[in-house]
This record gives structure tokens, C-alpha cells and sequence, in this order.
């Protein structure tokens, strides 16, 4: 291949061709006149001249320069697609023939590409587990709230609120889930029961790890209040997330079975009231073809029962209520006895849905109980307090209720409600306290509410509704 002239031999060709330039125009101009003088005209040719000669010499070197660029460009290209030809021709030749067949080896080709399409689902599986930053604390604190708490109740549990649901009446109108306690992820899952109706209410949640046992329940404000006075780790919870509150119950040693069953029933109740109603933006469904059950309750239970909405519903009183059934003498014996504990000075009485409890400060002095047609009363007393007296009382073992009162008496009769205001003086001698010179005896029978409004009384919470198919022909 030819070599091109060098940017040296231009440059010496420029200049040859600048002199004799010069040395045309100085030739021109002796020509004209010897003292320079020259006329208009030759001045303006001989301009023009050298300008025309110095554009073509710009010219000239512009188009050198960006021929040597792109000669140098082919030279570095050219030795590469010269080898590839000699050297790739001979190889794929040998590989037709030495190979075996082509199909095979897309075969192989394929496979990584289908593993790498199944890594990403099993880390989508993953992610469908992990809890956002805020579900993530709400639930740590609430077992941090459990494991704060020594419990020993192993009882109450996910399988102990799955059987008895499915074993009640309204179970064909729940819907029950049971999983496993823990996730792939080694995450806390719930059991989540629904009530059905035309909407799906959730009325129960229960968390089951080796800290005690948590209930989450939907009901109102005022049973959950209730539900605090005997057990005080009642609190609202934020798990789940709705606009609705749940309230958690972290099952210590205050519960027993009968009291958990009971919770249960009264949340499905509760919830199921707003699972049968109409959504408002849904029209409402056609009235099934079968007929309604026919519920007939007998007269004697019309006190204990009613029926609304063609649902029969048990009727569950407070202690209040009970007290004010009583007959008369019964109701006397329970004034003389709360009047003996209530005269001495700082002791106050609070009254509970299930009981009636007397504190001096924040020590529990005793509690009332109606046991069938008379009052049953529960001392802080010990072995030491009633060895050799006359007072025949029954001591209560392994209940978390009635821990600081286990000693209970009966009272009803005049005679053991004597004893039972002696017992009193006896818890009040080892306390801090005196009798109030300006106590005045109350006649407690007198403040007890009516029994002749049901409706008045469910109103006011002092008896509450728990649903029954028990009468239905």
C-alpha cells in the first residue's frame, strides 16, 4: 500500500507556493511603475489573486488533515476483519463436522434462563410475610405486654376456642380458621374468626406463642370496662388495623374456662347484630324460601328469656339485678353486712357486673356474691384468724379471683349474719382504720333498681343479652 505525503512535504509546498506569490506580485508591480505608484485597478487584481491563492492553500491542508485522520481509522480496522475471515472460517468448519448437532445446545442454553425465572417467586413468597414497620411494633408490644405477665394458664388456647365455637348452636354461622402458630418467616399468626351474615364481621382473634395466650376481641366499650374491673390487662388493641376497636385480653391466671366460653359467646353476639344488617350500598337480598323457626318460651322462663328479631336471647343479670330479686329478709342481711364493713373510716364499695367488692385504699377487704336465693360473702381472712371460732367457712384453691378473699360464708339467716359482721371486725382489727363515730346505717334495699323495665335495664348494662336456639320448634 502507498504512503500518503506527510504533513511536512504540505507544509514546505505552502511556502514554496507563498514565495512565488511574492514574487509574481513584486513582478506585477515593477511592471506598473518603479516608485510603486500603482492605479486602482492592478492594486485590486493583485488582492484578489493572493486571497484566491491563500483559500485554496487552507483548502488543501483541511482536506489532507481529515484524509489522514480516516486512512489511519481503515488502517487500525483492515488487519482485524483480514484475520477474522482466515482464522474464524477454518474453526467453524471443524465445528460442523467434529460437533454434534446443533439442536442440543439450546437445550442447554435454556436451562439457567428457567432457574433464574423461579428465584424471584420464592422471593415474593417471602416478602408476602414480612410485616410493615407499624404492624411490626404493634405486635411486638403486645407480647412484650405478655410475656410481662406470669401466667400458668395452658388451658386456653387456639384448639381450646376452635372446638368449643364449633361445637355451639351458632356455629353454622361462623366462620373458623385454624393455622399454624407461627409462619415460614417465623412470624405470629392468628386464628381469625368471622361472624357471617350479609356482611363478614371478624369477632375473635387469638395469638398462641410461648408467652400466654391473647384473645382480641370486638365488643363495645362498656363490656370491655366491665371486663376490666375483674381483669385489669384489658386494654384496646392496635392489631388489627381498623376503624372499629378491638379490645386484647392476655388470658393470666384471672380466667377460667366458663369465663372465656362466656367472652367468646358475647362477641359473636355482638358482632353478628351488624354481620345481619343490609350493607347500604347493596340492595337487599330476597327472603329465603324456608320458614322461619317458630320460638315459643314457656311462661315460667319469660323472666330469663326474650325473643327480638326472631332470635331467642338468654337473659344474664348483674349482680345488682340479682340482689334486687331477692326476697326482702335476704335483702336486710345484705344491708346489715355491707353497713359493718362501710362504718369503718375510708372504706369504700365498688359494685361490678358479677360482684360487689369492699377496699380499704386499694386493699380488698371482701366480696359479695348471690349463690342461688341468698348472698355468699368472700374475707381476706387466713387459718390463723379462724382457728377455734365457731365460723364454718370453705376455702376456695387455685382461683386468681379469689386469691386475697379465699375464705367464703354463707349468710342467710340472722344468725350467720351475725357471724358474718363479726368475721368483718375481724378483717377491719388487722387494718389500719377505725370505726366512723358518724357512720349512719343506709337501707341498701331501698337504692336497688326496678325489675319491672327488661328493656330499661338491658339499656342500662345491668343485664346483658346472650343469643340461644333453645325453644325453637
Amino acid at each position: 500500500m502507498k504512503k500518503k505525503p506527510s504533513s511536512t512535504i504540505i507544509l514546505l509546498v505552502v511556502l514554496l507556493l507563498s514565495i512565488a506569490l511574492l514574487v509574481a506580485f513584486y513582478a506585477l508591480m515593477m511592471t506598473n511603475s518603479v516608485d510603486l505608484n500603482l492605479d486602482k485597478t492592478s492594486t485590486l487584481a493583485g488582492i484578489i489573486i493572493i486571497a484566491v491563492v491563500f483559500l485554496l492553500v487552507i483548502g488543501i491542508i483541511i482536506a489532507q488533515v481529515k484524509s489522514e485522520k480516516k486512512e489511519q481509522a481503515k488502517e487500525k480496522e483492515e488487519p482485524k476483519q483480514a484475520e477474522e475471515p482466515v482464522k474464524a472460517e477454518p474453526e467453524k468448519e471443524q465445528a460442523i463436522k467434529e460437533a454434534p448437532p446443533v439442536e442440543e445446545e439450546p437445550a442447554k442454553e435454556e436451562q439457567p434462563a428457567e432457574e433464574a425465572k423461579e428465584e424471584p417467586v420464592e422471593e415474593e413468597k417471602a416478602e408476602e410475610y414480612a410485616p410493615t414497620e407499624e404492624e411490626e411494633e404493634d405486635v411486638e408490644e403486645l407480647f412484650a405486654e405478655a410475656e410481662a405477665i406470669e401466667a400458668t394458664n395452658t388451658v386456653i388456647n387456639k384448639q381450646f376456642v376452635y372446638e368449643y365455637i364449633e361445637s355451639q348452636d351458632y356455629a353454622e354461622k361462623v366462620e373458623l380458621n385454624k393455622r399454624p402458630n407461627y409462619n415460614s418467616a417465623n412470624w405470629p399468626i392468628p386464628d381469625a374468626h368471622y361472624a357471617l351474615g350479609l356482611s363478614k364481621q371478624c369477632f375473635i382473634m387469638v395469638y398462641e406463642t410461648k408467652k400466654p395466650t391473647v384473645l382480641i376481641i370486638w365488643n363495645s366499650e362498656e363490656y370491655a370496662n366491665a371486663l376490666k374491673e375483674e381483669h385489669p390487662n384489658v386494654t384496646v388493641s392496635k392489631v388489627p388495623k381498623a376503624k372499629i376497636p378491638y379490645y386484647k385480653l392476655i388470658m393470666d391466671d384471672t380466667y377460667t374456662e366458663d369465663q372465656v366460653k362466656q367472652i367468646i359467646d358475647d362477641s359473636f353476639a355482638y358482632a353478628y347484630k351488624i354481620a345481619e344488617v343490609t350493607p347500604p350500598d347493596e340492595e337487599p337480598e330476597e327472603a329465603p324460601v324456608e320458614e322461619a323457626p317458630t320460638i315459643v318460651i314457656p311462661e315460667k322462663f319469660q323472666d330469663d328469656y326474650i325473643v327480638e328479631n326472631g332470635i331467642a336471647y338468654m337473659i344474664q343479670r348483674s349482680f345488682i339485678v340479682k340482689v334486687a330479686g331477692l326476697d326482702d329478709i335476704q335483702k336486710g342481711f345484705y344491708s346489715q353486712v355491707k353497713n359493718k364493713f362501710l362504718s369503718y373510716k375510708r372504706v369504700r364499695s365498688k359494685i361490678s357486673f358479677r360482684w360487689e367488692a369492699f377496699y380499704l385504699g386499694r386493699q380488698l377487704l371482701a366480696k359479695f356474691q348471690v349463690r342461688g336465693k341468698s348472698i355468699t360473702a368472700f374475707f381476706a381472712l387466713d387459718e390463723k384468724d379462724l382457728e377455734g371460732t365457731k365460723y364454718r367457712v370453705q376455702k376456695v384453691e387455685n382461683s386468681k379471683a379469689y386469691e386475697q378473699v379465699p375464705y367464703k360464708f354463707k349468710f342467710c339467716s340472722p344468725r350467720k349474719t351475725k357471724y358474718a359482721c363479726e368475721m368483718a371486725d375481724i378483717v377491719m382489727s388487722k387494718k389500719d382504720t377505725k370505726l366512723n363515730p358518724k357512720f349512719k346505717e343506709t337501707n341498701w334495699a331501698k337504692t336497688l333498681p326496678s325489675l319491672r323495665d327488661k328493656k330499661k335495664l338491658l339499656d342500662e348494662g345491668l343485664c346483658k343479652k346472650v343469643p340461644t336456639k333453645k325453644f325453637m320448634q
